[in-house]
């Protein structure tokens, strides 16, 4: 099964991204559960406008960051993140809240090999266990993180969202276009990253279970090329 795995990854012609915001600026993107919602679907709808693009394998968003573990050119990636914060500055103007977008940047780290890709899987994955002292990797619930290896997660109770009244969906998405794929499930009030995310083949990068769980229980964080990347942008 290695041998499979690193086979696959030499054979891929994708290009893999870590695409990372800082975290050390002034104000918060998310500071209640409704402000998450909204970013758990704005990621859902931009996601469905870059389905050609862009592949989201995991990604998660903290109160003033984000992460995601991406496939695709890295001019198409820097479009996605353009539309993404666009939605999310519309939403915090409505609100009437302060957060300086000029400097909420994104950058783009090239993941090569698969030892990397791994490691940048679970540093994302356990990005919000670290800061919140209530949750673990499997149950932080702002990003695609419990799903993995965690079949009891996908069978949690979904709703199809086409049968969401009109007016819901606009404002779930702030938006009035509302044409999503058929697939598109909804679970609390935001649409389920099972319906956009590459889960199943994230997880085939691992040997097994017990790898990923090995791995996401370790401090990633200090990992030579993660810390390296990512330099002064502590978060």
């Amino acid at each position: 099964h290695m041998n499979r795995v690193i086979n696959e990854f030499a054979q891929t012609q994708e290009q893999f991204w870590h695409l990372c915001t800082p975290g050390n600026l002034s104000g918060v993107l998310f500071a209640e559960r409704k402000d998450f919602k909204y970013g758990m679907n704005a990621v859902a709808l931009v996601a469905w406008r870059f389905i050609d693009k862009v592949k989201i394998y995991t990604f998660q968003l903290m109160s003033n960051h984000l992460h995601f573990l991406l496939s695709g050119e890295l001019s198409d990636l820097q479009d996605f993140f353009k539309e993404l914060k666009a939605r999310l500055q519309k939403y915090l103007w409505g609100k009437e809240r302060s957060f300086d977008m000029q400097k909420f940047d994104c950058k783009c780290f090239e993941i090569t090999n698969l030892v990397y890709l791994r490691n940048v899987l679970a540093y994302i994955n356990r990005n919000g266990y670290l800061v919140d002292k209530d949750v673990t990797p499997f149950t932080y619930r702002w990003g695609a993180n419990r799903y993995f290896f965690n079949p009891y997660a996908r069978t949690e109770v979904c709703r199809m969202l086409k049968e969401y009244p009109v007016r819901l969906r606009r404002e779930m998405f702030r938006t009035h276009n509302i044409s999503f794929p058929d697939n598109y499930l909804v679970v609390d009030g935001y649409v389920s990253p099972l319906s956009y995310c590459y889960i199943e083949e994230s997880e085939g990068w691992f040997d097994n279970a017990h790898q990923y769980f090995a791995l996401v229980s370790r401090r990633v964080e200090a990992f030579a090329d993660i810390a390296r990347e990512l330099g002064d942008r502590v978060f």
